[in-house]
């Protein structure tokens, strides 16, 4: 008697399998529409336009209808990967993906994996096994493939793939953009902020010559020290110091007054979360982290602007290290929230006030995952986000295979430790990919308003 006997079906949750066209995965999905295997029958007509249609009946009777579709990304989405094949898939939100690979790398010898064995595999596990199927020995297992200790059946903070959406109906919804301070050279940048998407500027970079040069004005060098922390970087002699006539203290200041000079709906993260949440409400939030998450203040800026990441914390006592030479401890639990919102007041100070200049005291930069969870509470409509995303954003958050799933569940448990102080139940973060925007030898300064005609962008795809 076959396996597939054995065990009891759950619920289908893939109706549709797809690849792209000319690599292995398609001749997986082709695999699929052809001979069944011995222990289910599956029934497909003639494919059409790229799509061929079936079923699959199951040994209880029930008839399970598929969609099999070349050249999309739709449903369990098969991706050629030259690492390994695995019946675990990663999520993007809406679509999952499966790594499939043809080489089998073996301790002697490689060998070459069988279209059909694979096709049977997938086909079985996914469509067959569903969602809380249970085998031979009466085991419920919620997921397909069987056990997945590592992922939660539902996240709270919910990441979308916005990709293909128009600039203009994303900027409807309210998107923001998250950039850096600093020479912007990047027209995934420019062209967002340019048609009126709001830009939120990010101050923590770890060097002043950082994705977004702050040692440069455009192409006009202002600084020397592109080795430190942009704030706490210094003037070169000769360098331009005034904006409309009032003198500015440091090349950091220097951008933020030009940027905000040519785009007025950019403003700091710093001024931006202060605005909307105030000191208190923020120091209520920084205190839950500091308390049940102290590893998430990650890194530590010295007085000389030279940074220190996170090595250990112990009994909230966090130790920074640079380059394992050298190491200095913070007591996190008492003093990190008090230390983050200190930062955030002077660097919103510095944005009303050219002439202001940071104190040189030691500051605690939080992770990646804060900001992304913060930005999407703050800009959120009846439990929805949007946030055009960079060049690494999208990747990371999405696209790519091996830290998508870890950004995910990192985003989600910070989420749930903070959202009782803004009384959100779930969150859906649309990420919007903006690579697709092309426009060579722009930055923010050689950017001309009267030249610029944003009905060009505004129907134009977001895509990867």
């Amino acid at each position: 008697m076959s396996k597939a006997k054995h065990i009891t079906p759950g619920e289908q949750t893939i109706f549709t399998i797809s690849a792209k066209k000319g690599g292995f995965a398609e001749e997986v999905l082709m695999a699929m529409s052809e001979k069944s295997p011995m222990y289910n029958e599956r029934k497909f007509g003639s494919w059409k336009d790229g799509t061929c249609l079936g079923s699959v009946t199951l040994p209880n009777g029930e008839e399970r209808e598929v969609a099999l579709k070349i050249g999309a990304e739709e449903g369990l989405f098969l991706r050629d990967n030259r690492e390994g094949f695995s019946l675990k898939h990663k999520c993007t939100g809406d679509l999952c993906i499966l790594p499939v690979c043809q080489t089998k790398k073996g301790w002697r010898r490689r060998s070459i994996r069988n279209p059909m064995t694979v096709a049977n595999n997938i086909f079985a596990t996914w469509i067959i096994h569903g969602e809380g199927w249970i085998d031979r020995k009466g085991n419920e297992f919620l997921w397909p493939y069987g056990i997945d200790k590592k992922r939660k059946k539902e996240y709270l903070f919910d990441v979308k793939d916005g990709s293909g959406a128009k600039l203009r109906d994303v900027i409807r919804k309210g998107a923001v953009r998250a950039a850096h301070v600093g020479t912007w050279t990047r027209p995934t940048t420019l062209v967002p902020i340019a048609c009126g998407v709001p830009g939120v500027l990010h101050e923590f970079e770890e060097r002043a010559t950082g994705g977004n040069d702050i040692t440069v004005l455009g192409d006009v060098k202002i600084s020397d020290d592109g080795d430190v922390w942009g704030p706490y970087a210094e003037f070169c002699v000769g360098a331009e110091t005034h904006v409309n006539g009032y003198e500015v203290k440091t090349p950091f200041s220097l951008h933020v007054a030009k940027t905000k000079e040519i785009f007025p709906n950019c403003q700091l993260s710093s001024t931006f979360m202060l605005g909307e949440m105030g000191e208190r409400k923020m120091f209520r939030v920084l205190g839950r982290i500091a308390s049940k998450m102290p590893e998430r203040f990650y890194r530590l800026i010295d007085k000389e602007g030279k940074t220190y990441r996170l090595k250990k914390v112990s009994s909230g006592i966090g130790c920074y290290s640079s380059d394992g030479k050298s190491d200095i401890e913070f007591d996190i639990k008492n003093e990190g929230s008090s230390n983050i919102i200190d930062s955030f007041a002077e660097l919103s100070r510095l944005e009303g006030d050219h002439s202001y200049v940071m104190k040189r005291v030691p500051r605690l930069v939080l992770d990646s995952h804060f900001f992304i969870v913060i930005f999407a509470l703050l800009n959120s409509k009846n439990g929805q986000s949007h946030q055009i995303s960079g060049s690494e954003m999208y990747r990371y958050m999405i696209r790519d295979d091996s830290t998508s799933e870890m950004h995910r569940i990192r985003n989600d448990a910070l989420f749930e430790l903070i959202r009782p102080e803004f009384d959100v139940e779930r969150m859906e973060l649309y990420v919007y990919p903006a690579s697709s925007l092309r426009l060579p030898e722009i930055n923010q300064y050689n950017f001309n308003q009267e030249t610029w005609n944003p009905k060009h962008w505004l129907g134009k795809e977001l895509r990867y």
